[in-house]
């Protein structure tokens, strides 16, 4: 075998060597790689969990300062009405 050849043959060996020590493994560039997507996932739900939050902190803010909102929230969510209001019970057709 000439200087050439093994040249070529040791570079095959450090590059398989190289490819086969670092693709597999907790280390490796397939673990880094599922590592980012789920990190990126895991940011994308984070932002939304703080939107969520953020929205949450609001209503708690306004249904302990509030009396119209506390109110309203009454009116809708338990379909109570005002002592002023006027109720009117339509019948459905029966077939």
């Amino acid at each position: 075998m000439d200087t050439s050849q093994a040249t070529i043959a040791g570079l095959i060996t450090v590059i398989i060597l190289t490819l086969t020590l670092t693709l597999p493994g907790d280390k490796g560039l397939i673990s880094v790689c599922k590592m980012h997507h789920e990190m990126s996932v895991m940011s994308h739900k984070n932002v939304e969990l703080q939107t969520q939050n953020h929205q949450l902190a609001k209503k708690a803010q306004l249904l302990r300062n509030n009396s119209n909102y506390i109110e309203h929230v009454i009116i809708k969510e338990m379909n109570m009405v005002r002592p002023s209001d006027i109720v009117i019970i339509l019948k459905s057709k029966k077939n």
